[in-house]
């Protein structure tokens, strides 16, 4: 009798054991793609990769990392690959993120995956380049045509309102180049002394800018100053200025943003203006912005960020903390 007894409380075991098994091994772990998986999950989804990019990330992931949120970053890996960003912001959607802050690849072309997400209840905060849609949750922006036409107003001045200029615009078709482009070409034109010889349509690359302006030397060894849409640009047409012999500040550059190698090259008077943008408050005030939206505070949901013009009369004087790594 006995003996039965215990072999059923074995066999009630076994298959209570089972059982267990069972269950645990139909529960979805939190980290999958599955819906609901990131309800504390922030997508941060960049055009590229880079510099720029490390320090805006930076802002981003700290500030929500404060805030209790669990950031992530994604990247398409250039502004041309429109379809993997797609695929990216689509992911995160089917994830149910609990938001996402985004720097587009352009500004139309993604419309339809943010009106998506809106659609799911998921905040979208675009960064740096509009989205020309109103279902944007809210935007964080720098004022790219005021960026190109002080950029264009310091290179005037310090041409001293003639000359010809040389321009590496930045890549065909990416909003904030060609909108600070736009800019700077609406002020040259007041100058009828400043003549744009050439332009030529660069990502943010020091080599192929520096091969580009060792081209433009050859065709116009009298060229008097070269705007500049980003610092990796001016660095290589700084590089191109040296290695051909031109003499420190005869040919005066301008350029967006500022990192050690440029800092150094405007120390050596082959870079003469550079206005610096703050991609680590960029990056903090959208994940402030993004927190406030998902906790219903009330808030300021377009922001404009300043910059400001670094020469070297005042490069040992700037607060770096925007736009630098921290030691940290």
């Amino acid at each position: 009798m006995k003996r039965r007894y215990y072999k059923r409380l074995v066999l009630a075991l076994l298959l209570l054991g089972l059982s267990i098994s069972l269950i645990s091994c139909g529960k979805k772990n939190d980290n999958e793609d599955s819906p609901g998986a990131g309800k504390r999950v922030v997508a941060y989804i960049l055009p590229n990769d880079g510099p720029y990019y490390d320090l805006k990330w930076e802002g981003v992931q700290q500030e929500l990392l404060d805030l209790g949120y669990k950031p992530e970053r994604f990247s398409s890996r250039g502004y041309a690959n429109q379809r993997e960003q797609f695929d990216i912001i689509e992911r995160q959607i089917a994830r149910g993120v609990a938001g996402i802050i985004l720097h587009p690849v352009h500004s139309r072309t993604v419309c339809p995956f943010v009106e998506e997400a809106a659609d799911r209840g998921i905040y979208v905060v675009a960064e740096n380049v509009d989205i020309e849609s109103d279902r944007v949750a809210g935007r964080v922006m720098l004022a790219n045509y005021e960026i190109g036409w002080e950029l264009a107003m310091s290179l005037t001045r310090l041409m001293r309102g003639k000359g010809k200029i040389a321009a590496l615009v930045g890549p065909r078709g990416q909003a904030q180049a060609q909108e600070m482009w736009r800019a700077a070409t609406d002020y040259f034109a007041k100058f009828p002394e400043m003549e744009i010889v050439r332009e030529e349509y660069l990502a943010a690359n020091s080599v192929a800018a520096l091969e580009t302006t060792e081209s433009i030397l050859a065709s116009h060894p009298d060229i008097d100053g070269i705007y500049t849409w980003y610092v990796e640009n001016a660095i290589g047409a700084a590089q191109a200025l040296r290695q051909s012999g031109v003499e420190p500040g005869r040919v005066k550059v301008v350029a967006k943003d500022m990192n050690p190698a440029g800092e150094a090259l405007l120390r050596d008077d082959y870079i003469q203006a550079l206005l610096v943008g703050e991609p680590v408050e960029m990056g903090i005030r959208s994940a402030r912005l993004l927190h406030d939206l998902i906790t219903g505070r009330p808030n300021q949901r377009n922001v404009l960020l300043r910059n400001f013009l670094v020469t070297i009369e005042n490069v040992d004087q700037i607060d770096r903390t925007g736009f630098e790594k921290s030691d940290g």
